[in-house]
């Protein structure tokens, strides 16, 4: 019960202001819909990382597990930003966005009839 008191008295307003943060995060990637796919692990990301004392980031000398990741993944070979940024772009689905940039390319080239072939890509 005194660690939990500890750890409740290492709380900081800064800290304060980042779970306010991220459950602003969970509650737009669950309520409203808006890209869960990166704003629900940013939400429990921000949450996690603020946490005191929970030996996730260096505290007191002790090496925490998220700082690990972070020297290994991103300092030694930045290699996670890539895959999270493609894991994510995998999920999203572009075809809408592809489809009004051919309809507007299509309405410029009509004019001057020329023909091209039209592909489109669905995601299934």
């Amino acid at each position: 019960m005194e660690f939990l008191l500890e750890g409740i008295k290492a709380i900081t307003w800064q800290q304060i202001v980042m779970y306010i943060v991220g459950a602003i995060l969970i509650f737009l990637a669950i309520k409203k819909d808006l890209e869960p796919a990166l704003l629900l692990p940013m939400g429990f990301g921000a949450i996690l990382v603020n946490l005191p004392l929970s030996g996730v980031i260096d505290q007191k000398d002790v090496p925490g597990a998220i700082q690990w990741l972070f020297e290994v993944g991103i300092e030694a070979s930045e290699i996670f930003p890539f895959l999270s940024m493609f894991c994510n772009l995998s999920k999203t689905n572009l075809s809408s966005l592809s489809d009004k940039l051919l309809s507007l390319f299509l309405s410029k080239k009509s004019k001057s009839n020329s023909k091209f072939l039209f592909v489109r890509f669905n995601s299934s």
